[in-house]
């Protein structure tokens, strides 16, 4: 890309949405130190709003990023360079944002419900993720063949099946960066607001 989401106002914007999501969810809490997870930006706004909560672990795969991220990192962050969907759990999650942009590909989509099957929540957790709405198409899955054109709704319906905590609410926003770029994307970013543990 020619561009640098990092100076989005729009992708800023999203990630303002989703801390003060979690103010909203954690305001009632016992008080605790939170745990959080994502796939940090370069410049670690959101994670600098997190840190005010708790802990907060970034992982990076792109060892390019990485080190570009690294000559900012902010005290007190973990970061990581590995891959996400291969990170051992030390602690239950409170937040885990998979800032992904990558397509409705059924390869992701199976790294994704692995992620969540092996995945510790804690009560009143969040997990986003982000897509691309625009790129890839697998309509032909049977998967979506349920759905007919409601991609979205496919998503949300077989991801929310591998949660081992209760679903309480789903959101769905979608973005583009166009103040960086005619060309980007449209992305939508999921936020599944989790309850207390599935009894088995």
């Amino acid at each position: 890309m020619s561009y640098t989401v990092e100076k989005s106002m729009v992708k800023s914007s999203i990630r303002h949405i989703l801390y003060k999501e979690c103010k909203r969810e954690w305001k009632n809490h016992i008080k605790r130190d939170k745990v959080s997870l994502t796939l940090s930006n370069v410049n670690f706004e959101l994670e600098k709003q997190l840190l005010n909560h708790g802990k907060v672990i970034c992982v990076e795969f792109d060892k390019e990023v990485y080190d570009k991220a690294k000559k900012r990192l902010p005290a007190n962050i973990h970061f990581k360079y590995d891959d996400i969907f291969k990170i051992s759990q030390e602690y239950p999650y409170d937040f885990v944002w998979m800032d992904l942009c990558n397509s409705y590909s059924e390869k992701i989509l199976q790294n994704v419900v692995e992620f969540i099957k092996n995945t510790k929540f804690t009560q009143n957790s969040i997990f986003a993720i982000t897509f691309c709405k625009q790129r890839g198409s697998i309509e032909h899955s049977k998967l979506y063949q349920i759905y007919g054109k409601f991609k979205d709704r496919g998503v949300v319906s077989y991801l929310g099946n591998f949660f081992k905590n209760e679903i309480k609410e789903i959101k769905s926003i979608d973005y583009n960066c166009f103040d960086i770029s005619t060309r980007a994307s449209i992305m939508t970013v999921f936020i599944f607001k989790l309850g207390k543990l599935c009894q088995d």
